[in-house]
Protein backbone atom coordinates (compact mmCIF):
# COMPACT_ATOMS: atom_id res chain seq x y z
CA UNK A 1 0.00 0.00 0.00
CA UNK A 2 2.83 2.35 0.88
CA UNK A 3 4.48 1.48 -2.41
CA UNK A 4 1.36 2.48 -4.37
CA UNK A 5 1.15 5.82 -2.52
CA UNK A 6 4.81 6.46 -3.41
CA UNK A 7 4.17 5.73 -7.10
CA UNK A 8 1.15 8.01 -7.10
CA UNK A 9 3.25 10.76 -5.51
CA UNK A 10 5.99 10.32 -8.11
CA UNK A 11 3.42 10.36 -10.89
CA UNK A 12 1.80 13.50 -9.44
CA UNK A 13 5.19 15.28 -9.19
CA UNK A 14 6.08 14.21 -12.74
CA UNK A 15 2.72 15.43 -14.08
CA UNK A 16 3.02 18.75 -12.24
CA UNK A 17 6.59 19.26 -13.54
CA UNK A 18 5.51 18.44 -17.08
CA UNK A 19 2.58 20.89 -16.95
CA UNK A 20 4.79 23.65 -15.50
CA UNK A 21 7.40 23.11 -18.24
CA UNK A 22 4.75 23.54 -20.91
CA UNK A 23 3.03 26.54 -19.34
CA UNK A 24 5.94 28.59 -17.98
CA UNK A 25 8.29 30.28 -20.40
CA UNK A 26 11.85 29.20 -19.75
CA UNK A 27 14.77 31.35 -20.77
CA UNK A 28 17.13 29.54 -23.11
CA UNK A 29 20.48 30.96 -23.95
CA UNK A 30 21.21 30.57 -27.62
CA UNK A 31 22.76 32.56 -30.37
CA UNK A 32 21.92 33.06 -33.97
CA UNK A 33 24.68 33.20 -36.54
CA UNK A 34 25.48 36.65 -37.87
CA UNK A 35 23.80 37.72 -41.06
CA UNK A 36 26.02 37.19 -44.10
CA UNK A 37 27.13 40.13 -46.20
CA UNK A 38 25.07 40.95 -49.27
CA UNK A 39 26.61 40.91 -52.73
CA UNK A 40 24.66 42.71 -55.46
CA UNK A 41 25.73 42.41 -59.10
CA UNK A 42 24.71 44.79 -61.86
CA UNK A 43 25.65 44.76 -65.52
CA UNK A 44 25.05 47.56 -68.00
CA UNK A 45 24.33 45.26 -70.96
CA UNK A 46 23.40 41.58 -70.62
CA UNK A 47 23.92 40.79 -74.32
CA UNK A 48 27.61 40.88 -75.23
CA UNK A 49 29.24 40.82 -78.65
CA UNK A 50 32.93 40.12 -79.26
CA UNK A 51 33.61 43.85 -79.74
CA UNK A 52 31.96 44.93 -76.47
CA UNK A 53 32.65 44.10 -72.82
CA UNK A 54 30.83 43.12 -69.65
CA UNK A 55 30.81 46.30 -67.57
CA UNK A 56 30.48 44.81 -64.13
CA UNK A 57 29.59 46.58 -60.89
CA UNK A 58 29.44 44.71 -57.59
CA UNK A 59 28.26 46.17 -54.28
CA UNK A 60 29.27 44.43 -51.05
CA UNK A 61 27.30 45.35 -47.92
CA UNK A 62 28.30 44.07 -44.49
CA UNK A 63 25.39 43.54 -42.11
CA UNK A 64 27.42 42.34 -39.12
CA UNK A 65 30.77 43.39 -37.73
CA UNK A 66 32.23 39.88 -37.66
CA UNK A 67 32.92 39.58 -41.40
CA UNK A 68 36.16 40.95 -42.77
CA UNK A 69 35.89 43.21 -45.80
CA UNK A 70 37.33 41.68 -48.99
CA UNK A 71 39.85 43.47 -51.20
CA UNK A 72 38.58 41.74 -54.33
CA UNK A 73 35.57 39.79 -55.58
CA UNK A 74 35.89 36.51 -57.48
CA UNK A 75 33.79 36.38 -60.64
CA UNK A 76 33.00 33.05 -62.33
CA UNK A 77 31.22 32.41 -65.62
CA UNK A 78 29.23 29.17 -65.84
CA UNK A 79 27.63 27.72 -68.97
CA UNK A 80 23.83 27.62 -68.50
CA UNK A 81 23.25 24.48 -70.58
CA UNK A 82 25.72 22.14 -68.85
CA UNK A 83 26.94 24.03 -65.75
CA UNK A 84 30.62 23.95 -66.77
CA UNK A 85 32.95 26.63 -65.45
CA UNK A 86 33.98 28.75 -68.43
CA UNK A 87 36.25 31.40 -66.89
CA UNK A 88 37.26 33.05 -63.61
CA UNK A 89 38.26 36.65 -62.92
CA UNK A 90 39.11 38.82 -59.91
CA UNK A 91 37.54 42.26 -59.58
CA UNK A 92 39.55 44.71 -57.41
CA UNK A 93 38.12 47.13 -54.85
CA UNK A 94 37.39 50.57 -56.32
CA UNK A 95 35.53 52.45 -53.57
CA UNK A 96 34.79 52.11 -49.86
CA UNK A 97 32.07 53.82 -47.79
CA UNK A 98 30.75 53.72 -44.21
CA UNK A 99 34.09 52.67 -42.67
CA UNK A 100 34.34 49.55 -44.81
CA UNK A 101 30.75 48.38 -44.33
CA UNK A 102 30.02 49.17 -47.98
CA UNK A 103 32.45 48.37 -50.75
CA UNK A 104 32.19 48.75 -54.49
CA UNK A 105 34.03 46.69 -57.09
CA UNK A 106 33.97 47.81 -60.72
CA UNK A 107 35.70 46.37 -63.74
CA UNK A 108 35.01 45.26 -67.27
CA UNK A 109 35.66 41.91 -68.85
CA UNK A 110 36.51 42.29 -72.55
CA UNK A 111 34.26 40.42 -74.94
CA UNK A 112 37.23 39.20 -76.98
CA UNK A 113 38.21 36.73 -74.20
CA UNK A 114 34.68 35.38 -73.61
CA UNK A 115 33.21 32.16 -75.01
CA UNK A 116 29.88 32.20 -76.82
CA UNK A 117 26.64 31.14 -75.17
CA UNK A 118 24.26 31.81 -72.32
CA UNK A 119 26.14 32.11 -69.04
CA UNK A 120 25.54 32.76 -65.38
CA UNK A 121 27.96 35.30 -63.93
CA UNK A 122 28.55 34.66 -60.23
CA UNK A 123 30.27 37.29 -58.07
CA UNK A 124 31.46 35.81 -54.76
CA UNK A 125 33.05 37.26 -51.65
CA UNK A 126 36.05 34.94 -51.07
CA UNK A 127 36.00 35.48 -47.29
CA UNK A 128 32.35 34.88 -46.37
CA UNK A 129 31.08 32.99 -49.42
CA UNK A 130 28.24 35.47 -50.05
CA UNK A 131 27.38 35.66 -53.73
CA UNK A 132 25.26 37.40 -56.32
CA UNK A 133 24.30 36.13 -59.77
CA UNK A 134 23.19 37.53 -63.08
CA UNK A 135 22.61 35.93 -66.49
CA UNK A 136 24.68 37.05 -69.49
CA UNK A 137 24.37 36.14 -73.15
CA UNK A 138 27.53 36.26 -75.29
CA UNK A 139 26.58 36.29 -78.98
CA UNK A 140 29.88 35.06 -80.45
CA UNK A 141 33.18 33.82 -79.07
CA UNK A 142 35.89 36.42 -78.85
CA UNK A 143 38.86 36.05 -81.14
CA UNK A 144 41.28 35.84 -78.18
CA UNK A 145 39.21 33.36 -76.12
CA UNK A 146 41.10 30.24 -77.21
CA UNK A 147 44.50 31.83 -76.48
CA UNK A 148 43.21 33.06 -73.10
CA UNK A 149 41.87 29.59 -72.23
CA UNK A 150 45.12 27.90 -73.32
CA UNK A 151 47.09 30.26 -71.08
CA UNK A 152 44.79 29.44 -68.13
CA UNK A 153 45.34 25.71 -68.66
CA UNK A 154 49.11 26.19 -69.00
CA UNK A 155 49.22 28.28 -65.81
CA UNK A 156 47.30 25.56 -63.98
CA UNK A 157 49.69 22.85 -65.14
CA UNK A 158 52.93 24.80 -64.51
CA UNK A 159 53.13 24.48 -60.71
CA UNK A 160 52.32 20.77 -60.39
CA UNK A 161 54.83 19.93 -63.15
CA UNK A 162 57.46 22.17 -61.54
CA UNK A 163 57.01 20.53 -58.16
CA UNK A 164 57.18 17.08 -59.74
CA UNK A 165 60.43 17.95 -61.52
CA UNK A 166 61.98 19.34 -58.32
CA UNK A 167 61.05 16.17 -56.42
CA UNK A 168 62.53 14.03 -59.22
CA UNK A 169 65.77 16.05 -59.20
CA UNK A 170 66.11 15.70 -55.42
CA UNK A 171 65.48 11.95 -55.70
CA UNK A 172 68.20 11.59 -58.35
CA UNK A 173 70.55 13.72 -56.25
CA UNK A 174 69.86 11.56 -53.17
CA UNK A 175 70.55 8.39 -55.16
CA UNK A 176 73.84 9.78 -56.52
CA UNK A 177 74.99 10.94 -53.08
CA UNK A 178 74.02 7.58 -51.58
CA UNK A 179 76.15 5.70 -54.14
CA UNK A 180 79.28 7.76 -53.39
CA UNK A 181 79.22 6.86 -49.71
Amino acid sequence: MNKIKGLKLYFLVFLLTFVLMIILPLPVSASTPPQYPQVSVSIANRTITSGSAIDLSVEWLRNAAVFTSPDYIEVSLFNVSNGNLMAMYSIPLTEEQDSGSRRFFNNSIPGMILPAGDMILTAMDPLSGAEGRVEVQVISSGEAYQNYRDRQVADGIFYPVSIGLIIALFAVLAILVGRKE
